[in-house]
């Protein structure tokens, strides 16, 4: 189809399109894919209680509505954003892996995104063990809670993502044992 609309429109105009013939194209594309499906975890207003300032501490009240409901700064809007980019790239997957056969783009998405959690989770604990500070009341604890309701419990991509962390968890300089997503 690419090449058939390609005669049709100049060069220029398909510049900004992996070409998922490539090796780049195909590792840009599912890095976007990734990043899609991580875009509620990636968002700062995820990790805040609505209206909580940078400095403001939780009472426990608004912690548990936190915790257990998800309950956070984001607007009901971004949600659906997040919502749909993520149904949006695991759908490009799944057609990528329909469309070109010869390649297992779900292996490769799976590997993929299981290595970008667990870089998420490594940068976190280290930053904890030398008390640098990130993005507002994200803490180690919030990331593992959010990369636990990226995918089903018992699916190939949460396995995925969680031997990728486990793999990490070894090069982790912290005093937290229990780092995996599991135990959340």
């Amino acid at each position: 189809m690419i090449s058939m609309l390609s005669n049709y429109y100049p060069e220029k105009a398909w510049a900004h399109v992996p070409d998922v013939l490539t090796v780049d194209g195909r590792i840009g594309l599912i890095t976007l894919c990734s990043f899609g499906v991580l875009c509620n975890v990636l968002d700062f207003d995820t990790y805040r209680f609505p209206g909580q300032r940078r400095d403001e501490k939780l009472s426990p009240k608004k912690r548990e509505k936190l915790v257990a409901h998800d309950y956070n700064a984001m607007t009901p809007r971004d949600r659906l954003h997040c919502m749909r980019t993520r149904a949006l790239a695991l759908d490009l997957v799944c057609w990528l892996d329909w469309k070109y056969e010869g390649l297992d783009w779900l292996e490769l998405f799976g590997c993929t995104v299981g290595q970008h959690c667990a870089a998420l989770y490594a940068y976190k604990a280290k930053a904890e063990a030398q008390d640098i500070e990130g993005a507002p009341h994200c803490t180690l604890k919030a990331i593992a809670t959010q990369l636990a309701g990226i995918f089903h419990v018992e699916s190939s991509l949460q396995r995925d993502m969680n031997w990728a962390i486990q793999d990490v968890l070894d090069e982790v300089d912290t005093e937290d044992e229990s780092l995996s997503v599991d135990s959340v």
